[in-house]
């Protein structure tokens, strides 16, 4: 199981840059955080099946959310809109993250994401096999985290790409 849970990371690691980048920041990873990195809003969402349970965690300064907001002049942008964006955010960071798992044989249902701003993130997070993933966005230091809990030791997963004709980023499938 080792394996999988590397692979997972792996995927979840390249899933958070795709994120970013696809907004035109700079992302790079940092070996170590600043304790004001905790002071910042947080959105958590799980998706997970029979056999797994994933939470990611995305712990963002305003500053970051304000630069990735959808709309040029974010100055007049009520928060509550951001906190919407930060709950988007996390959205399409799962749905990066199930739609390559699919890609290796992994079927995942998603929740909902739950924003916080006055909470600590320590009283919140599941220790599962947790990532830490400490990133400087466009010079503004953020955290991922995912957290991986495996029920079924023989569960279903292909380290090779088993199914490449997965649907693209934001396509609508109408049955």
């Amino acid at each position: 199981m080792h394996e999988v849970i590397t692979c997972i990371q792996t995927i979840f690691e390249q899933s958070c840059y795709a994120l970013f980048e696809s907004f035109n920041c700079e992302v790079k990873t940092l070996s170590e955080h600043s304790e004001e990195l905790y002071e910042y809003p947080f959105v958590f969402i799980d998706a997970g099946s029979e056999d797994i349970e994933l939470i990611i965690y995305l712990q963002l300064p305003i500053s970051v959310l304000s630069l990735t907001y959808p709309v040029t002049d974010v100055i007049d942008v009520d928060d509550k809109y951001l906190e919407d964006w930060l709950g988007e955010l996390s959205n399409q960071l799962i749905g990066r993250l199930k739609n390559t798992l699919l890609q290796h044989g992994v079927t995942l249902q998603l929740g909902l994401p739950n924003c916080c701003f006055d909470l600590d993130i320590k009283d919140v997070i599941e220790n599962h096999d947790l990532l830490e993933l400490y990133l400087d966005i466009d010079g503004q230091e953020c955290a991922c985290y995912l957290s991986i809990e495996i029920f079924n030791n023989n569960m279903a997963f292909s380290l090779e790409v088993v199914d490449d004709d997965i649907m693209d980023e934001g396509e609508i499938e109408f049955f």
